[in-house]
């Protein structure tokens, strides 16, 4: 400026814009921006999203926290931009410098995953196994429903699955050692055999799954696919109708109701040629007149036999009458015995042909 011509700016004036330039060292302004109380560690306390827990009844929301953890670097860079244009307040909040949760308890996603995860887990199965049952309800179920962190409810089916194994290894009876009395009163114990409760697994496992998607209350039995006659306890499915038959007596009895129809001496399968009758716990396969029973003998060739009375109960080996037979009983059967089936005299396998049916337990030992 000339300032012997102060007068020429009487009659006019000038525009000046002046760039304030403003630097600052980073490292130091880091420093002075750790050193801030909101940044010390015991200050702090760190965001939360909104998550979904097992109550104790049902699945509850637990709300989101919004700590007050500030986003440094922003504030950093924000510091760094509000120096040179001479800001010098900043509010964290409105310049959106916290970090926050992803999701919270009014989010539409986390209400509906709510819904969902206790429809799954509300509804109650109870199983009827006739002398007692059993209940599947929120408190087992709760540990199926798997809820996902951007809160995606799906059912463990897995655990589905090892929940009916244990159904099954608990009622199934299919098999098992069961406590017998003999008609001479000895007790015994049986097993083997395909009489008896077995749960059928897969179709078991589809159904149960739809319905605790349903979160439905249910009361049925489970879906079998073997049942037994009857059903007093654990181990008794036997009842007090059925056929017992002893090898080692070479006897057999039918009892209905407890009573006694028949009883008799028998011949059952030679164990000196390989063809034993198997002991075990049967469910009577089916029973047909006028049969003719096939087969290859042991020391080759084949037989031919007609039979009355056909009531199959494992395989190939079945209770039959014996017409080509004048004696039953005694050690017969040891040498001279049948194919593996339970010969029995004309009169008795006519009253079992009576009473016996489809399913009809034979108890072989």
């Amino acid at each position: 400026m000339n300032p012997w011509l102060w007068f020429t700016n009487l009659f006019g004036s000038k525009h000046y814009t002046v760039k304030l330039d403003v630097t600052y060292d980073e490292t130091k302004l880091e420093k002075v921006v750790n050193n801030l109380v909101c940044f010390k560690k015991e200050n702090v306390t760190a965001p939360k999203s909104t998550y979904i827990k097992a109550g104790d009844s049902q699945f509850e929301i637990v709300p989101e926290v919004l700590g007050n953890t500030v986003k440094k670097k922003a504030l950093i860079k924000l510091i760094g931009k509000d120096l040179s244009t001479g800001i010098t307040k900043i509010d964290l909040e409105k310049e959106n410098l916290y970090k926050l949760p992803k999701y919270y308890a009014k989010d539409k996603i986390v209400t509906d995953a709510l819904a969902k995860a206790n429809k799954y887990a509300g509804g109650t199965i109870t199983y009827d196994f006739d002398y007692t049952t059993e209940t599947l309800d929120y408190e087992t179920s709760k540990d199926w429903v798997k809820i996902s962190k951007d809160f995606k409810v799906t059912l463990d089916e897995s655990k589905v699955g090892d929940y009916i194994e244990k159904l099954g290894s608990k009622y199934n009876t299919m098999g098992s050692s069961r406590p017998f009395t003999t008609a001479y009163g000895s007790k015994i114990n049986v097993y083997g055999g395909d009489y008896g409760w077995k749960i059928y697994f897969d179709k078991e496992k589809t159904k149960l799954i739809k319905e605790i998607k349903s979160g439905k209350d249910v009361e049925r039995e489970p879906v079998y696919s073997y049942k037994a006659k009857c059903r007093k306890s654990a181990k008794d499915d036997i009842g007090d109708s059925y056929v017992e038959v002893s090898i080692s007596n070479q006897e057999i009895w039918l009892y209905v109701n407890g009573e006694c129809k028949v009883n008799s001496s028998v011949v059952t399968g030679d164990p000196t040629r390989g063809h034993q009758t198997y002991t075990g716990v049967y469910a009577l396969t089916y029973k047909q007149r006028n049969a003719t029973l096939t087969g290859p003998n042991a020391g080759g060739g084949s037989y031919s036999s007609h039979v009355s009375f056909w009531m199959p109960f494992n395989g190939g080996q079945g209770l039959h009458d014996a017409t080509w037979r004048s004696s039953f009983g005694g050690s017969i059967y040891r040498g001279s015995g049948s194919h593996g089936c339970v010969n029995c005299p004309y009169s008795t396998a006519a009253v079992l042909y009576k009473y016996v049916e489809e399913g009809f337990p034979v108890i072989v030992y």
